[in-house]
């Protein structure tokens, strides 16, 4: 933390993701102020080049990431920008595990990147417009776990259902 004092909710050896199961809009600054937590977050996620006697600092560092991430996506309200962030959140995650040098042979990562598919499963159960944020998704390649296939799934289904729909008023 760069030298600041811990708050309660970074303190805790592990934050579990939740859905805040608020159904609000946000305005300009809410959105740019997650945004920005996310983004100072995400540097906590960083890769490791370093001997194997650093490794566990290495880890507490994505650790640390995750449960601050842990809290402030849990803040979020449910809404359709809300799933945008989570959807580019997970792809940025997704990118550091592939390409950036992130070990996460602990899994730390690969857990937290579940638990915000599971919440994104549950904004498109409260607020189906939140699955027009996963249209994003569809041919983006290959990932890791393969996270967004039940996010896919759910935005097939419902363009499945459009079109049946359409059929059926002809």
């Amino acid at each position: 933390m760069d030298g600041k004092p811990l708050n309660d909710k970074d303190r805790q050896i592990d934050n579990k993701v939740e859905c805040s199961k608020q159904r609000k809009p946000m305005n300009d600054e809410e959105l740019m102020l997650a945004k920005m937590h996310i983004t100072d977050a995400m540097k906590r996620i960083k890769p490791y080049r370093g001997p194997s006697r650093t490794w566990f600092a290495n880890q507490d560092s994505l650790r640390e990431g995750c449960n601050m991430l842990s809290a402030i996506v849990s803040e979020l309200p449910v809404n359709k920008k809300s799933a945008e962030i989570l959807v580019k959140l997970l792809l940025r995650l997704d990118k550091k595990l592939r390409i950036g040098g992130v070990d996460d042979s602990n899994g730390i990562v690969g857990g937290f990147m579940t638990q915000v598919v599971e919440m994104l499963e549950e904004y498109a159960r409260i607020d189906p417009d939140c699955i027009n944020a996963f249209k994003s998704l569809i041919g983006i390649g290959i990932t890791c776990f393969q996270w967004e296939e039940p996010l896919i799934r759910i935005w097939d289904e419902k363009t499945a259902a459009e079109y049946n729909e359409k059929i059926s008023q002809k």
